[in-house]
């Protein structure tokens, strides 16, 4: 059996995507590169689809990773950008891109977790508030793919350290533990 956790666009994107296959990248990893069609206005965009499959081969996620121009999409640096994503993606199972994703519902929901997990402890009245918020926010950033580690930073500032624009336009995990 199979979980699905669809990522950002999963629903939003609902164009067609020519896929081109792409070599084999090691054990468990490869990739295809992806080129939207173009709007009605004439914008598309380029990327990369990275999948990995976990080594126990009981799991692996599909990553969809977006820049400007076809040249970047087929760099070696982009491709092992995507790659190492969608491996944080398979190993970590997020449920979101990042915070604001996260149903208002289901925040409260965390967060009133967090006080009775608070009370439990035994933590004061007057720093009840501010100790559930935290470890709810805690919580929260581990479900969230761009609070995730990679590297020595986070999923965020690997993006943003590339130095070109790019977009984690979906992610999908697939487990058959679950």
């Amino acid at each position: 059996m199979s979980t699905e956790i669809p990522g950002p666009g999963m629903l939003r994107s609902q164009s067609p995507l020519e896929l081109k296959a792409c070599p084999r990248r090691g054990a468990g990893e490869r990739g295809v590169e992806a080129k939207d069609h173009p709007d009605m206005l004439g914008n598309s965009s380029h990327g990369y689809i990275a999948t990995v499959t976990l080594p126990d081969g009981r799991g692996g996620a599909l990553l969809d990773l977006r820049c400007a121009s076809a040249e970047m999409a087929m760099s070696g640096d982009f491709r092992d950008l995507a790659l190492r994503v969608c491996t944080v993606v398979a190993q970590r199972s997020p449920r979101f891109l990042d915070h604001h994703e996260i149903p208002v519902q289901e925040a409260e929901t965390l967060m009133q977790e967090c006080r009775v997990e608070a009370l439990r402890r035994g933590v004061p009245d007057e720093d009840l508030e501010p100790y559930a918020r935290r470890s709810a926010e805690h919580r929260m950033r581990q479900g969230c793919l761009m609070d995730l580690q990679l590297g020595s930073g986070t999923v965020a500032s690997a993006l943003e350290e590339f130095g070109h624009p790019v977009e984690v336009r979906r992610f999908y995990r697939a487990s058959l533990d679950d």
